[in-house]
């Protein structure tokens, strides 16, 4: 006879299977700064000119961040590295003006371990109060959050990719993926949909304006050949194409955001990305383009056994939540937002939003079908080329939050068998079964199925129809 213990176990794995995959942590944001607090007050209506330099001694790069900052007409403060070769100049209110809000707000990034913050007035005298506070800085940390990575990491750098034969359209496709530096001190990717400026990622990466209005979205980040892993966070500088954007659409509970980049560079040359209105297909072959841990853009083809990474779940609940697609491709902690592309016809076919880090290793991304439905659904108008088929709906599925799943029919309960009932030789004996025998006429046999007789319909009276 199995053990106690065997047999919780079994009662264990038992309800587990009936309750489905255990849910994985809630996803967050991957954190690659510390804060640290620094003071800085300058009061600009003096009309001084002033210099300073900050320090974080080893950072690979900082920001500052202004608790308030309001300017006269005309002036304006600098942020730059020592060189000047980076450098972001604020005026007015501010960054996306929020100078004079309650979180105030971060500098765009500035690399190395120096930074500088220049005040220059115009050559006009202001009357009233004006100036800037800097209460704290962040600078590069070497902590961040769990990989999820499946494995060993077979993801390679994005130059790999730029002559493969067997994949070639993937390392074209992957220059519309994007680097985002969030308020100061978060990374995740994200990429370009449709030819107009629009951006999607994750709503655990961007959830509000504020946090769209203070984010560096980066193109071209990448190492300059397949041997070049460029495993640095902030490393192989592309261009921020824009230190700004306006939050489109967003929902918390699908885990995605939309914003429309507030730029006026030419983002052409970068492409864009289309997503498959007809959604993923199971077990198709897949690729990843992203930028795990901050780091350069990757791309996660091929899985530990050396075979293409594919959609192994779809159209079913999975840990990280309900609208999801599965697959085994690596990601790590900043690849939160990344496009998974079908290598059939390089459409996205999933949002990356999820790891998890158990036995079966199961990441997974939204299914696409789900955030075209629901921005339908908030009838926000995407370009034509966003999507595969802009006319097209969204057929019903476990993918559309709208779904309801019909009830099983039950199973009529199993006849029971008339030997089962006469064993029991004996009134008394025969009673024991409770209903499931009867003793009739000296026997005893399987309780009778009655039916409930249909009650009849009432004759209408005078005057009915």
């Amino acid at each position: 006879m199995p053990s106690a213990s065997i047999l919780l176990k079994c009662i264990a794995a038992l309800a587990l299977a009936s309750a489905g995959v255990a849910q994985a942590a809630k996803p967050t944001p991957f954190v690659i700064a510390d804060s640290q607090v620094y003071s800085l007050v300058v009061n600009t209506t003096l009309r001084t000119p002033t210099t300073n330099m900050i320090a974080a001694q080893g950072a690979t790069f900082m920001t500052v961040h202004f608790a308030s900052f309001n300017l006269a007409a005309g002036d304006k403060v600098v942020v730059r590295d020592v060189e000047g070769f980076t450098k972001y100049e604020y005026t007015g209110l501010g960054r996306a003006n929020l100078g004079n809000s309650a979180s105030g707000f971060y500098s765009s990034t500035i690399p190395g371990d120096q930074v500088i913050v220049e005040f220059q007035p115009s050559p006009e005298s202001v009357t009233g109060a004006y100036g800037f506070n800097i209460d704290k800085i962040t600078r590069s940390s070497d902590t961040g959050s769990a990989s999820t990575v499946c494995g060993t990491d077979q993801s390679r750098p994005a130059k790999c990719y730029a002559n493969d034969t067997a994949l070639p359209n993937v390392y074209g496709k992957a220059q519309a993926v994007a680097r985002l530096f969030i308020v100061g001190g978060e990374a995740c990717s994200g990429w370009l949909v449709g030819s107009q400026g629009h951006l999607l990622t994750n709503a655990h990466c961007i959830s509000t304006a504020d946090e769209a209005a203070q984010t560096d979205y980066e193109l071209g980040a990448e190492s300059n050949s397949c041997e070049e892993e460029c495993q640095l966070r902030d490393g192989c500088k592309g261009t921020i194409v824009a230190t700004s954007a306006q939050l489109v659409a967003v929902d918390t509970n699908i885990d995605y955001a939309l914003v429309k980049l507030d730029t006026t560079a030419d983002l052409s040359g970068y492409g864009h990305l289309t997503m498959r209105v007809s959604g993923a297909i199971q077990n198709e072959q897949i690729y990843i383009p992203q930028h795990p841990s901050g780091w350069a853009k990757r791309i996660a083809a091929i899985d530990d056994d050396g075979n293409v990474t594919v959609v192994n779940k779809v159209g079913q609940p999975l840990g990280c939540g309900t609208f999801h697609v599965g697959y085994t491709a690596d990601t790590r902690g900043g690849s939160s937002g990344s496009p998974v592309l079908a290598a059939s016809d390089n459409n996205v076919i999933a949002l990356h939003a999820c790891g998890g880090l158990d036995e079966v290793c199961e990441n997974s991304g939204i299914d696409i079908r789900t955030v075209i439905w629901d921005l339908k659904n908030k009838g926000i108008t995407l370009p034509d080329d966003a999507l595969t088929d802009p006319t097209a709906t969204i057929p019903p599925g476990i993918w559309t939050p709208d779904f309801s799943t019909p009830a099983p029919t039950e199973a009529p309960a199993p006849a029971v068998p008339s030997t089962l009932c006469r064993v029991f030789r004996q009134a008394s004996t025969c009673a024991i079964s409770g209903t499931v025998c009867a003793w009739v006429n000296g026997a005893c046999i399987p309780t009778p199925v009655t039916s409930t007789p249909a009650t009849p319909s009432p004759t209408p009276n005078a005057g009915q129809e």
